[in-house]
């Protein structure tokens, strides 16, 4: 067994974090249970802790076909329509910082919030690409090159 780790001291990189059992092998734990095996020999024959094997017994009634229940998580603080508002917005000023879409609309989430809202829907932060400055010569120059050479 790995040394546990100190507080605030460095991780060891032979911790791992602990995986979740598939629904196949709670269907062989359940199916071992039904045949009447005890929690010690399902755990000697399938290589796992004997808590987890009462674990999955005693919550095999929660689960639908082994699969596992959906975690809550911490509750979103904003709305779809919080979600409309800057998709608006991003969209009629691509080039508005954080700060400014905040400011624009009223928010009071954080960068990190605005990115997640954004991110389903294929809107990142990218550079923006350099293009030369042009003059107003310049740019009846080029028209007039093309035109020249259209055909």
């Amino acid at each position: 067994m790995t040394t546990p780790r100190r507080v605030l001291g460095p991780i060891s990189g032979n911790i791992q974090k602990r995986k979740e059992l598939s629904p196949y092998v709670r269907g062989k734990i359940i199916g071992a249970r039904l045949a009447s095996a005890t929690p010690t020999q399902m755990s000697q024959q399938l290589n796992l802790h004997d808590s987890t094997i009462r674990t999955t017994i005693k919550r095999d009634p929660l689960r639908n076909n082994g699969e596992s229940q959906p975690r809550p998580g911490q509750p979103k603080t904003y709305t779809d329509r919080d979600v409309r508002n800057l998709v608006r917005h991003v969209r009629i000023n691509p080039k508005d910082t954080y700060v400014q879409v905040r400011r624009a609309l009223g928010f009071t989430f954080c960068d990190n919030t605005i990115k997640a809202m954004l991110k389903p829907l294929g809107i990142t932060n990218w550079r923006c690409k350099r293009r030369p400055h042009l003059t107003l010569k310049a740019a009846k120059e080029r028209l007039a090159w093309c035109k020249a050479r259209k055909h």
